[in-house]
């Protein structure tokens, strides 16, 4: 993102934040991409996009940032993968639903040619 199109958003949609890493001090900007479709949650760091994604997983890799790349297994990881699971599981229900339906049609598709040929 330009620096132009930066100072043109409004201060609540671009916020720098200052953490502590390593006994100095990191600045990483984070802020909404409204130019993609959907819209994206951005970090940038040192001028660059160092992330580009959903808001939970920014939050876990700003997190795993300041951690030296590493991150609570119980606390970050598992809630993470029960909602992937969920999403998973319901896209798979959607699925099995559609087929059923599919093959609910094809069955009145070949009766009723069977009716119209006789």
């Amino acid at each position: 993102m330009s620096q132009e199109l930066h100072e043109r958003l409004p201060v609540a949609k671009r916020t720098l934040v200052s953490t502590r890493m390593g006994g100095f001090r990191v600045s990483m900007r984070k802020y909404w991409d409204h130019s993609t479709s959907p819209s994206t949650y951005c970090i940038e760091h040192e001028g660059s996009v160092v992330f580009r994604g959903t808001c939970n997983d920014g939050m876990l890799f700003t997190k795993a940032y300041e951690n030296g790349g590493k991150i609570d297994f119980l606390d970050d990881y598992i809630p993470a993968m029960r909602k992937l699971k969920e999403y998973h599981y319901r896209s798979l229900m959607c699925e099995k639903e559609l087929r059923r339906e599919i093959l609910k049609l094809k069955k009145e598709l070949k009766s009723e040619r069977e009716k119209t040929s006789e």
